[in-house]
């Protein structure tokens, strides 16, 4: 392994010399696996039960001899740090889990659950920037930088936290996941869809410009959206991440930092403007280096004169190990030559005047050193906004309403570090860089990672970012983005991060009626607008796009049903939804031919589209609840969706049928039972059903059921009445986890093939997942767009014989 004697972490004293063999000891060791269960589902204990009784014996049997010479390595442990056991460390690689026979039995069952939502397998310091982000259910929370989306995951947790305690599956906040990439948009919604949410969605911007979203008050007045939490997980040259991206050594130089100082100053920046007053702001990186954590911070906490301040979350999660932020450090030439302390140091790469120190307070900022915990390198720091930033308008209250841009005052003039300059953002002049740039670092900003606009070449985003996906939601790998060369969906190359793939500046607005990169980065609109934003001296340029003409931005429409819709009263009067059900709140991918797929969305997420569709790129909303499925003799041809059954159940008063533990585990072995198998009361409500789609429930019943097993809540599951038979739309996933969640341990092979002998949800290796009816034409499956080598599903109905035949989904 090759390891620079002028690594900076050498020179900024920011490992004590004691512990410094200690450390680059840790660095040559394979990380550990680490994940999460997902706490706010009722099958959290059972989860978790399961693992500590069954699996885990396992796994303590693999691990006697696995250290090497006949150590023994240490069982797996919960995180100390980490909330009610719900986080575990275990001390074998991801490629031994993966590869090993010993212990294939534990990596199933984490690959089968991590489909489902219920476990996220999650490096253990990814996991700590929401939890100090301290999300409740009623936040508007905006990841800035969200693919592939583990972090967004644990977002999307906590604004269903209620959900087990209040009436409404529907909670008031919502969670706007953005990422500049737009293929890595789609990873995103393959990681978000396990939580099966409706209060979500994907948007498709560059971060550092990202455009305001519209919604309207409760005195009905238009203005802008401004969100309680705001999670700034940026892009970073990665050197935290050295145990999983042992190339790091090699390609790491210091230009890779200084080149995306400028990139996090601006993401940061945008953050702090879009945050409400009293709200907070995560930043974070998986990078050691203080020229991308304190350096960036000094720079805006400088710039908001007393408006945004360190929030110290050091004692917040008792356990967890840290250091605190640095308040001097030194910053390196391009040719691993440190800066000489005589030369002028007005870039903001440098440390601030000691004299500001004590109003930055950059001790609050936390550190995670590897060999502390065994864990990768991380920084983070929580920033409280006050009030509202001295280049923003201040909304003035009118008879109790938000104020418009007609009504809002200028605040406090510029900062001092900005005078003379203009307005930043892409349509000023260019200023000249600091010279400190050009000369001590050794070249222009950005040099040797980007051209003009300073922008890295290459970029190695945060923790999980390295990689892509890997069964069912492990992320691994290194993720390494070529911004001057990456091709999007049309093959055009785009650079930093600019307008996704196919998009150039003069036919995005005029496809969106507005510019929704400059504009909304100079302008906020109404009640949000800027009046001197820091110029480009300090901020750098946005990335934008060069090269051939490349399409125009496309997604499939989202059109809500309407109370006169067909469909929506077809749907409400068979499964008996109720004037409570938000039926306005359902929505279609197309608009016209047959509603293949109805999703359902939060009220928020609904006015939030509607509003703001012409000029932000949503790429994926809500989650799908309702799935055509023709049949000659069914009353109607939409059955429910495994995956959006939990926000349907408290409406559904109709088609449901009770089960009990014996018909439970018939119908989860079985692919379709005749109907003499069930119990006598079960038949006797078949008896009054006719043929279609159904609500199966089962609700355990201590004083009569077996005791024996984990599970003491309601299992709900999507199924087919047939004439003699029935049918769960369950896929093999479902079916294992819910048998082992019983106490009965799943079958080596289910082979899911009707009487007929046609296949239909699952095979011994395929990866099943619920389908509905054929795709519409223009139809794109809860917003996932089909492409090669992504995510594809395919979706069959079944043959209008009158037994139910479920889709399958095939993941390529």
């Amino acid at each position: 392994m090759f390891i620079h004697s002028s690594l900076p972490l050498f020179g900024q004293e920011l490992i004590p010399e004691q512990e410094w063999d200690q450390f680059m000891s840790i660095l040559r060791q394979p990380l550990p696996s680490t994940f999460r269960i997902t706490g706010t589902r009722h099958v959290a204990t059972a989860v978790r039960e399961c693992l500590q009784q069954t699996f885990f014996l396992e796994l303590s049997k693999a691990l006697q001899g696995a250290g090497g010479q006949g150590e023994e390595l240490a069982p797996p442990t919960p995180l100390p740090w980490y909330p009610d056991q719900l986080a575990w460390y275990v001390p074998l690689s991801k490629a031994f889990i993966r590869k090993s026979p010993d212990v294939s039995k534990f990596h199933r069952f984490l690959v089968d659950e991590s489909d489902q939502g219920n476990i996220s397998r999650q490096e253990a310091v990814s996991m700590i920037p929401p939890l100090v982000l301290d999300v409740l259910p009623h936040h508007k929370v905006l990841d800035m930088c969200a693919a592939p989306g583990s972090k967004t995951a644990q977002l999307i947790e906590m604004i269903h936290a209620n959900d087990e305690r209040t009436p409404s599956p529907l909670p008031s906040g919502v969670v706007v996941a953005n990422d500049a990439d737009n293929k890595r948009c789609y990873m995103l919604v393959h990681q978000a869809k396990r939580l099966k949410s409706p209060c979500f969605m994907v948007t498709n911007h560059d971060a550092s410009v990202f455009p305001v979203l519209y919604h309207h008050d409760e005195h009905d007045v238009r203005c802008p959206l401004y969100y309680d939490r705001v999670l700034c997980d940026v892009p970073c040259s990665g050197d935290g991440t050295l145990r999983k991206n042992p190339t790091i050594w090699r390609s790491w130089n210091p230009a890779l930092g200084a080149g995306l100082h400028r990139l996090q100053l601006r993401i940061l920046n945008r953050g702090l403007e879009l945050l409400q007053p009293g709200g907070r702001l995560v930043y974070s990186t998986c990078s050691l280096n203080p020229v991308e954590n304190e350096a960036v911070l000094a720079t805006i906490l400088q710039l908001c004169r007393g408006a945004v301040e360190l929030v110290d979350v050091s004692d917040q999660l008792p356990g967890l190990r840290t250091i605190p932020g640095m308040t001097s450090w030194k910053v390196m030439k391009k040719k691993m030559e440190w800066v000489s302390d005589t030369k002028p140091s007005s870039s903001t790469l440098f440390p601030p005047d000691p004299s500001l120190l004590p109003q930055l307070n950059l001790h609050r900022c936390v550190r995670v050193l590897p060999h502390h915990q065994d864990t990768g390198g991380f920084f983070i720091a929580v920033l409280c906004k006050s009030d509202w930033l001295p280049w923003q308008r201040r909304p003035r209250d009118s008879e109790g309403a938000t104020a418009t841009s007609s009504s809002c005052e200028e605040t406090a003039p510029r900062p001092s570090v900005l005078e003379g300059e203009e307005g930043g953002g892409r349509g000023g002049e260019e200023r000249e860089k600091p010279s400190v740039l050009m000369d001590e670092t050794g070249g222009k900003e950005g040099e040797g990672c980007g051209e003009e606009n300073g922008e890295p070449s290459v970029l190695v985003g945060n923790e999980e970012e390295k990689g892509g996906e890997e069964e069912g939601g492990e992320e691994g790998g290194e993720r390494r983005r070529v911004l001057t060369g990456e091709k999007g969906g049309d093959g055009e190359k785009e650079r930093g991060e600019g307008r996704p793939s196919g998009l150039t500046a003069s036919e995005d607005e005029k496809e969106r009626g507005e510019g929704a990169g400059e504009k909304a980065a100079d302008n906020d609109g109404e009640g949000g607008g800027t009046t001197s934003r820091p110029g480009t001296a300090i901020l750098g340029r946005p990335g934008h796009r060069h090269g051939k003409k490349g399409r125009v931005y496309r997604e499939d429409p989202y059109v809500f049903l309407t109370d006169d819709s067909p469909v929506l009263q077809l749907i409400q009067s068979y499964y008996g939804l109720g004037d409570a059900f938000p039926s306005s709140q359902l929505l279609t991918r197309s608009v016209a031919g047959k509603k293949r797929n109805v999703y359902l969305t939060s009220r928020l997420v609904k006015e939030l589209l509607q509003r703001n569709e012409l000029h932000v790129k949503f790429i994926n909303v809500g989650v799908k609840v309702l799935a055509r499925c023709d049949n000659r003799t069914a009353s109607c041809p939409f059955r429910i969706c495994q995956e959006g059954i939990e926000s349907l159940v408290p409406f559904i008063s109709a088609n449901r049928l009770s089960l009990t533990l014996d018909d439970l585990l018939l119908v989860l072995r079985e692919p379709n039972p005749l109907s003499t198998g069930l119990a006598p009361p079960t038949q006797e409500t078949l008896s009054h059903m006719g043929v279609g789609p159904a609500l199966f429930e089962y609700t355990p019943d201590r004083s009569k059921e077996d005791t024996r097993t984990l599970y003491d809540h309601p299992i709900y599951l999507s199924g087919w009445v047939a004439r003699k038979s029935v049918r769960l739309y369950v896929d093999k996933k479902y079916r294992c986890h819910y048998l082992a969640m019983l106490g009965h341990e799943p079958p080596q092979t289910m082979c899911l093939a009707s009487v007929s002998g046609r296949r239909d949800c699952d095979s011994e290796e395929g990866r099943g997942g619920e389908g509905g009816g054929g795709k519409e034409e223009g139809d794109v499956e809860s917003g996932v767009e089909e492409k090669k080598g992504e995510v594809e599903l395919e979706e069959g109905g079944n043959g209008g014989t009158g037994e139910a035949v479920a889709g399958e989904e095939l993941r390529t």
